[in-house]
């Protein structure tokens, strides 16, 4: 019995413990920032407090401010950079407190020549979208000025499989300088790394990888930054903490400063090398240079006039017409397959990996088509004509793709050498493998693409503009040329067959179709459809699956829950005026009862400006007489907005207010029975989702309908 007695007190001293640990990790809002400033206090360090909120009478949550004096950081740094602002969410410092408390003494003790930030950001992890503009970073990038000298650091410790670098956002690459005191870094503690977009950087200034919610508000600032999301879970707190010290240290002894953005990374068993834009340069004037010699054709010094290869590259010149009608066919063939791909969209709403698929699909028919009609000919000059256009469709994709962007030249070269050494093979199965090699830089590309992007937004670049779909089909023609050459091969080797005597119609009608439609030619295109399917398929249900696991809270939408009119309620709104000389101040009064995730107050009048002063900050919505104030996440239960309205007759209050679906039920299920029978409703329709619980939430709204005229005011 003794022994049941104490096996019964450690479990309830255990679940007690687990209870108090889970609420400071479930702590939110303006509670979380209290915990870490009143940490921080107790270590003797001096935070400071920047409002989320443009006003000091309300408590809305804030961001922290830590400045750690060293020694030496008034001496003056030789060069451009002399502030680092390292970035941390304020869930991330909570979770990992022994972690940070362990870096700032060490900081503290340390001597750097220049200034190091510690920003600790309240509202960056936000589930419900709209809200951007209100996040700790954007605000705190609002308030800086004179930091033309700062470059910053963002860092998340979320459990992830492995460490990334975020080297850019959308339209922005982070300098190379950077990206590589952070890679180096990382290596020097041999922690593996995984840099998001690797030989595809250029994607980033083409905005077609995923944009960064923390990196965006420097980079509008003009200040360089990264981002670190590092994976936590396999190392102790001194070891996290010696891994941000050991960026702090090598930045301290940097000395060269690349802050070139057109590089390219290499990643060699453990050593990461980097291809500057220099390097690049060089080889694209190498590549000219070689390029002119050959189309110059010097060859004509030492040969006869009247030669076969003189003939050819004559007949290949007048030709040349040609190449442009192919590459306007392939666009031709490619919009018709976005237009089909975009209905089965509309219909289907199906994964952007299956639409892409779909797109690829279609064009590869519709080209096929096209190029088994023109390849009927089986004369040796077409062959060697098409063998020049080969050469000069794939060297003319590195200029103009290099102008686009010069770090594309590496791909493009290589599928240039690749054309080169097609021409220099005449066997069957080996022209063979050079088509499916030459598919490769392709594959890579869209891997990328899928791995990278946003996933909401992969559609936005499958279904693009004329003009985009012009140089994809540039891009590819290439391909089609080799796949056109292929069935030339074919043909010349099937010469020595007898053909037949008899002169029937049926006959002569099969016998052109073989002729135009080669059996050999139909395989190997089958064969490539199919691969090339199936590693789509598998690297786009990769990424997706990448996507849902490491970003699904920037990723996938939340839901939200309207509540009907006899449904219990929350939201308690009203309003009061006060009138002084001809004027009038009006009062919204705020009571959410519980505590909500975001509460919206949108102000419509009718003119322009239905708002003339107001202690908060407000912005246009789309349309021109409603505003919307601009109010941080998890804001206090009872709160009081006021404004000076314009001279409408008639405007109306619009609050919207948004609860987690769990706070939601917790706090109706002390209420009536009725509210039950409404949360098992809830319940079934988070089981009918792919989402957790936290990622749905409970809409209410209310409308407050005012006439000055009749000093009325009318709530919905």
């Amino acid at each position: 019995m003794k022994l049941k007695k104490i096996l019964l007190t450690l479990l309830f001293f255990n679940i007690f413990l687990f209870n108090i640990i889970g609420q400071e990790n479930k702590i939110e809002g303006i509670d979380l920032s209290n915990s870490i400033y009143e940490t921080l206090i107790e270590n003797n360090y001096t935070p400071i407090k920047i409002n989320l909120a443009r006003t000091q009478n309300i408590s809305f949550p804030y961001n922290i401010l830590l400045t750690i004096n060293n020694p030496s950081k008034s001496e003056n740094r030789p060069n451009k950079f002399n502030r680092m602002i390292f970035s941390i969410t304020q869930e991330d410092f909570l979770k990992n407190k022994e972690s940070f408390l362990i870096l700032f003494n060490k900081v503290k003790q340390a001597s750097f020549n220049y200034n190091l930030t510690f920003l600790i950001t309240s509202c960056d992890n936000q589930i419900l979208d709209g809200n951007n503009n209100m996040t700790g970073t954007n605000l705190y990038c609002e308030l800086i000025e004179g930091f033309e000298s700062s470059f910053s650091i963002s860092v998340l410790l979320d459990s992830t499989e492995q460490t990334f670098i975020t080297p850019g956002t959308k339209k922005n690459v982070t300098p190379l300088w950077l990206t590589k005191l952070l890679v180096d870094s990382l290596n020097e503690q041999k922690v593996e790394n995984t840099i998001k977009g690797n030989l595809f950087l250029s994607l980033y200034r083409l905005s077609a990888f995923k944009d960064s919610k923390r990196l965006t508000p420097f980079f509008n600032k003009n200040i360089p930054s990264i981002e670190l999301e590092i994976e936590k879970n396999k190392f102790d707190s001194e070891k996290l903490s010696e891994i941000f010290f050991t960026i702090f240290n090598n930045f301290n002894n940097l000395k060269d400063f690349q802050e070139e953005i057109h590089y390219i990374p290499v990643k060699f068993k453990t050593k990461t090398y980097w291809i500057t834009e220099g390097i690049t340069i060089y080889l694209l004037l190498f590549l000219i240079t070689i390029s002119l010699i050959i189309f110059c054709d010097f060859e004509f010094i030492f040969r006869n006039k009247h030669s076969v290869k003189t003939l050819n590259t004559k007949r290949a010149v007048r030709n040349i017409y040609l190449l442009p009608i192919l590459i306007f066919l392939i666009f031709i063939c490619i919009q018709c397959a976005q237009l089909l791909s975009y209905l089965f969209y509309k219909i289907t709403k199906a994964y952007p990996e299956i639409i892409l698929l779909l797109k690829f699909i279609f064009s590869l028919i519709f080209i096929s088509i096209i190029f088994s009609l023109e390849s009927k000919s089986k004369k040796r000059k077409i062959l060697f004509s098409y063998e020049y256009f080969l050469i000069i469709s794939s060297l003319s994709n590195v200029f103009i793709f290099s102008i686009v962007d010069i770090s594309f030249f590496y791909i493009f070269t290589s599928i240039y050498l690749i054309c080169i050494l097609s021409n220099l093979i005449k066997k069957v199965l080996p022209f063979i493998f050079v088509v499916f090699t030459i598919c490769i830089p392709y594959l890579l590309i869209i891997q990328h693409f899928l791995s990278y992007s946003d996933l909401n937004e992969i559609y936005n670049y499958i279904f693009i503009s004329p003009l985009y779909n012009l140089l994809i089909g540039s891009a590819i023609t290439p391909i089609f040329i080799l796949l056109l050459k292929l069935s030339f091969i074919i043909k010349n080797n099937s010469l020595t067959k007898n053909k037949a005597k008899t002169t029937l119609p049926f006959e002569q009608l099969k016998k052109i179709i073989q002729s135009k439609f080669s059996k050999k030619v139909f395989i190997v295109e089958t064969i490539l459809l199919i691969l090339t399917s199936t590693i789509i398929l598998i690297i786009g249900s990769y990424s997706r699956k990448k996507h849902i696991t490491f970003f699904l809270k920037e990723n996938l939408k939340p839901q939200i829950i309207d509540l009907t009119q006899n449904e219990p309620k929350l939201l308690k709104a009203s309003y009061s005026d006060s009138h002084y000389y001809g004027g009038t101040t009006r009062s919204i009064k705020i009571d959410t009862t519980n505590n909500a995730q975001r509460v919206e107050i949108f102000v419509t009048g009718q003119t322009d400006n239905p708002i003339f002063n107001s202690a908060f900050t407000y912005s246009q919505t789309e349309n021109s007489n409603k505003v919307k104030f601009d109010l941080p996440d998890f804001p206090p239960k009872k709160f009081t907005i006021t404004f000076t309205p314009d001279n409408s007759k008639e405007s109306n209050i619009e609050i919207v207010s948004y609860y987690k679906n769990d706070n939601y039920k917790n706090n109706q299920n002390e209420k009536s029975n009725k509210t039950d029978v409404h949360n098992k409703e809830l319940s079934n329709q988070s089981q009918n989702t792919n989402l957790d619980s936290d990622r749905i939430f409970i809409k209410e709204k209310k409308v407050i309908l005012i006439n000055s005229s009749e000093s009325t005011g009318i709530i919905k």
